[in-house]
């Protein structure tokens, strides 16, 4: 299967919106459910824009320091009108990350089991 329809299938087994990353924060596919998604991902997939520069700074530097002490599945907290909760696995090829995935609960709560499916997405992934 290609990549959109693998971030498709983790999107609707999450039950949240999801996107994936290569390791220099490009999107390289995102799901196209038809559940509602938040502005900040609209416009981050449409444009490539962030809504709030300073927020998405914080957000990227919470998410580098994760990734280096070597989180497997983490979680960014809710940014009020810049993003929702945002749960993140990153996508490790020999032990050095590649890129990530990331699973918003903008449509609704997360599957309860959504770290065990995201961490094992991101290992296929791998």
């Amino acid at each position: 299967r290609d990549v959109f329809a693998f971030c498709i299938h983790l999107a609707w087994e999450l039950a949240g919106p999801g996107l994936i990353h290569d390791s220099q924060w490009g999107v390289v596919a995102y799901s196209t459910l038809t559940q509602p998604i938040d502005d900040a991902r609209r416009s981050i997939i449409l444009r490539r824009e962030v809504p709030d520069v300073d927020a998405e700074g914080h957000i990227i530097t919470l998410a580098e320091g994760n990734f280096e002490t070597g989180d497997d599945v983490f979680e960014t907290p809710a940014v009020p009108g810049v993003q929702t909760r945002r749960l993140v696995a990153p996508v490790r090829v020999l032990g050095v990350r590649v890129g990530s995935i990331w699973v918003a609960e903008s449509a609704g709560p997360l599957n309860p089991d959504a770290q065990a499916l995201l961490l094992a997405a991101a290992k296929q992934a791998s």
